[in-house]
């Protein structure tokens, strides 16, 4: 069911109250200056359900994450002072994980808000601020994009004095997991001791030529001190070698009109048969986009007879799937002793996937296949 209406409000106009008339705001640095020691966290706790920051009402601290917000459970542990600082003068600024706000439009180009609680083939629901849940029909969403800016409105703190806002990060710091034996005795050592003989690393390609969001690098199979590396945005695979010392690069393959390439999207993986050498087969997978929906392939292509670079024959798909997330779509591909495919599904969250697909076995997110891309079998381009 489509909800009735649109909810012309914002986080903000729900959460800040106006400053008082003739007020001037103080500078962040006078309130970046004050925190970053000292505070009394029982002072801190009461300006955290005071209604000038109205903190608890979109963030528990119990670990029940029952608000619309991260659960604040051990904050004191997760972060240090300075980024309990900066979450609250600038919230956009780093987004936690599966807190990023989704924006839906509908055929009626309306765009709505909220943080995604549920996905479902019928309808999308998008939390929002003041506890209202929003539905959409999923036959009725035209878009769905990623926002840039968090729920929780900026200037919060211009609300307060120094002296609170200090007692407030205080609060929030204090906020630990319960000390154990256990942690105190087998915990990380608080010095690590240096090792006798120093290790350098010396880079072997990338001198010449930078190489973008490099996400595979292997040894090629025939040429010899050759290497093969793929690089995700491009959407290419490079031959990679040293001739008469100098660093060569040559095209292998490129895709780029195959796949779907974006900020983070493009090629995952690559793994070459075990047979590479005789027959030049090996297999990408990658990302794609048929109109609005996101989807990953596995594909396979085959070698010149140099085993150089691409064919040039046309891709051969093994095995295609939607995606409902912008991440986590896996990506690694490698062939195991038995002679297998296998294939690292990511678990497709936390982002835009409240429910954890990935605990559901039926699904391919959070799962690890091996298929037998050596036959094919009940009408599948792969054996099981």
């Amino acid at each position: 069911m489509t909800h009735p209406r649109w909810f012309a409000y914002t986080a903000a106009s729900l959460l800040v109250p106006a400053l008082m008339k003739g007020a001037e705001p103080l500078p962040d640095s006078e309130f970046l200056k004050a925190a970053l020691t000292g505070g009394s966290v029982e002072g801190g706790k009461l300006i955290f359900a005071d209604q000038r920051t109205a903190c608890s009402q979109c963030h528990s601290v119990d670990g029940t994450a029952s608000g619309l917000g991260p659960d604040l459970y051990a904050a004191g542990d997760k972060f240090a002072r300075e980024d309990l600082v900066q979450s609250i003068l600038d919230p956009s600024s780093s987004i936690m994980t599966g807190y990023a706000t989704t924006i839906l439009e509908n055929r009626k180009g309306e765009r709505f808000q909220g943080i995604l609680r549920s996905r479902t083939d019928e309808a999308l629901v998008l939390g929002q601020v003041g506890g209202v849940d929003l539905q959409i029909a999923r036959s009725e969403v035209v878009k769905e994009e990623t926002g840039a800016v968090s729920l929780m409105p900026p200037g919060l703190h211009s609300q307060l004095s120094p002296a609170e806002f200090r007692d407030l990060v205080a609060y929030l710091e204090s906020l630990r997991q319960p000390e154990t034996k256990v942690v105190q005795e087998a915990g990380t050592p608080l010095e690590i001791p240096v090792i006798s003989q120093q290790l350098a690393f010396e880079p072997v390609f990338g001198m010449k030529e930078k190489f973008q969001k490099p996400v595979w690098f292997g040894g090629h199979p025939t040429v010899q001190g050759g290497y093969l590396i793929a690089e995700k945005s491009k959407g290419t695979i490079s031959l990679l070698e040293r001739v008469n010392g100098e660093e060569v690069i040559s095209p292998f393959v490129n895709i780029l009109d195959e796949i779907y390439v974006a900020n983070d999207e493009g090629i995952l993986g690559v793994a070459l048969h075990p047979g590479f050498a005789e027959n030049g087969r090996y297999f990408m997978m990658h990302e794609t986009m048929t109109g609005q929906q996101r989807g990953m392939a596995v594909v396979e292509r085959v070698a010149s007879a140099d085993r150089r670079k691409d064919s040039g024959r046309p891709t051969r798909s093994i095995l295609r799937w939607n995606i409902d997330t912008l991440f986590h779509h896996g990506g690694g591909l490698e062939f195991g002793p038995d002679g297998f495919l296998y294939i690292g599904m990511g678990d497709g969250g936390p982002q835009e996937d409240p429910e954890g697909k990935a605990q559901d076995l039926s699904r391919f997110e959070g799962s690890l296949l091996r298929i037998d891309v050596d036959r094919e079998e009940e009408g599948r381009a792969y054996g099981i």
